[in-house]
């Protein structure tokens, strides 16, 4: 896969998160009525996903900075 590829991939996957999560809102009160432990749950949800994201893009950069210096030597 070249990094076009990984990029419209990439992309795809953040239009279809994206569009999923919108097309809650219209049911936001079914989310305000949960119970604590289900606020909790959908909470820790929504956090797994920012770290997945947190992470790849640590791992992106980390090999980037390993690349830079690969060329410089």
């Amino acid at each position: 896969m070249d990094s076009e590829a990984a990029l419209s991939e990439f992309k795809a996957l953040c239009a279809r998160y994206v569009s999923s999560i919108e097309s809650l809102h219209h049911r936001a009160d079914i989310f305000a009525g949960m119970s604590i432990s289900q606020f909790d749950a959908l909470g820790d949800s929504a956090y797994s996903v920012t770290t997945a994201i947190k992470e790849f893009f640590e791992k992106v950069h980390e090999i980037q900075h390993e690349m830079e210096k690969e060329h410089e030597n």
